[in-house]
């Protein structure tokens, strides 16, 4: 009878673990996108700076920043999806919220922010 208990208990713990399925995420956003820019303050050496995000699709993602192609910020951020507008949030960093929109330049894609300049674009 302890058997058949036993039994029992494994098959009723694989058809629940079997029947759960993490909804895909085949959201367009997906992948990694870069900036890059060059900063040049007075008196001093121009600072070449490149950011880049990969986002992924648990809503999560990892940040980079490289000034003069050293890595100065390695940091994880979080995304979110309301309409066409994207949030990129930085928990931990003391950064504002990021809000973007995907569209397309010169048949390549690229993230707006809210008041049309490019944030990123898909690398």
């Amino acid at each position: 009878m302890k058997k058949l208990f036993s039994l029992l208990a494994i098959m009723a713990i694989l058809v629940v673990s079997n029947c759960s399925k993490i909804p895909e995420n085949n959201d367009p956003i997906l992948g990694t996108w870069e900036n890059e820019t060059t900063l040049s303050p007075s008196g001093k050496l121009n600072v070449d700076i490149k950011e880049e995000w990969i986002f992924n699709d648990v809503y999560l993602g990892r940040y980079h920043k490289f000034e003069n192609g050293q890595l100065t910020i390695i940091s994880d951020f979080r995304w979110k999806k309301d309409d066409e507008q994207y949030t990129i949030s930085y928990p931990g960093l003391d950064r504002a919220d990021e809000e973007v929109n995907m569209d397309y330049e010169n048949e390549s894609e690229v993230l707006e922010r809210m008041d049309g300049k490019i944030f990123a674009r898909r690398r």
